[in-house]
């Protein structure tokens, strides 16, 4: 009996950190994080501060939380697509899409404020897993003949860096007004240059 009344606790637990943290999304992208407060949060995951503060301590942690929840969240979608059946160029347009997609949920505000977390010590797994994955899919490509066979692959991966670097370069995106076509821009231009996919 004891074992069930600790799951549903923790149950219980989850279902409220989940509720925070879509209520931090629906906040968070449309206003940036400085600017919603503990008491913003509270309100629209319908839940107390008593919660909020037993569940992340304060709010620097939970925006930590948030920025690893959106981070397994696209780690999901980008596995799905690096395991799926679709051939190497399909799954080049599908990666650029979901940058694009993704793009689209951020308000400018909330792209910016981006930048101070990229670099986060406790963020790098997933960069670093994401990396990995990358690294076995031009791999794959590689050996498949759909990358060119002499290109070293650490240089792409670390262009690849550099290309997530320029997206929060203010001279970039000074050039735009909306960062979701900067988004489109910087990424048909990595992935397919200036010729465009044929």
């Amino acid at each position: 009996m004891l074992y069930n009344v600790s799951l549903f606790k923790i149950s219980n637990i989850l279902k409220s950190e989940i509720k925070f943290l879509e209520a931090g999304k629906l906040l968070f992208f449309s206003l940036g994080n400085k600017k919603v407060t503990v008491e913003d949060i509270c309100l629209d995951a319908g839940l107390s501060k008593m919660t909020f503060y037993r569940l992340f301590g304060n709010k620097e942690a939970f925006v930590l939380r948030f920025f690893e929840f959106i981070y397994e969240d696209g780690m999901a979608k980008f596995k799905k697509i690096l395991n799926g059946a679709d051939d190497f160029n399909e799954k080049i347009v599908q990666l650029m899409l979901l940058e694009i997609e993704s793009a689209k949920r951020y308000s400018n505000r909330f792209f910016e404020e981006m930048s101070d977390w990229f670099d986060r010590e406790d963020l790098q797994k997933y960069v670093v897993e994401s990396s990995d994955m990358m690294r076995n899919f031009f791999m794959q490509g590689q050996l498949n003949g759909d990358v060119n066979p002499t290109l070293n692959i650490d240089l792409m991966l670390y262009l690849i860096k550099d290309w997530q670097l320029k997206a929060f370069d203010p001279e970039i995106s000074g050039m735009y007004q909306d960062h979701e076509l900067m988004i489109r821009d910087l990424t048909q231009l990595f992935y397919f240059g200036i010729i465009g996919k044929k």
